[in-house]
């Protein structure tokens, strides 16, 4: 697999605040979270030879965007995502995928 350098994609204590005023109790782990229960309408690959595609990593970078590394032990890539948050609510969209 694929690790991100540790130090890419801490939320600012600012980016926290601004998430908590649109809903989030814990931004990091409530996006983090939310994240993994859709993975599957967002990752833009099927998986090959038997596999699933599932997300192996991923950072939150700031209040509107994230990244993530996807694979199925055979093929994978990198996926980056915006997202919204209203009320509590989060909703992603892909705006850029790589394929390795």
């Amino acid at each position: 697999g694929v690790e991100f350098v540790h130090e890419m994609g801490s939320l600012s204590e600012s980016d926290i605040q601004k998430l908590r005023k649109k809903g989030l109790r814990n931004p990091e782990v409530d996006l983090m979270n939310d994240l993994s229960r859709k993975q599957g309408q967002l990752i833009p690959r099927e998986g090959v030879v038997g596999g699933t595609m599932t997300i192996r990593d991923s950072r939150i970078l700031n209040d509107r965007y994230a990244m993530a590394y996807y694979e199925d032990g055979h093929i994978g890539g990198y996926m980056i995502l915006k997202y919204e948050v209203n009320n509590g609510n989060i909703t992603w969209r892909v705006v850029g995928s790589s394929a390795l």
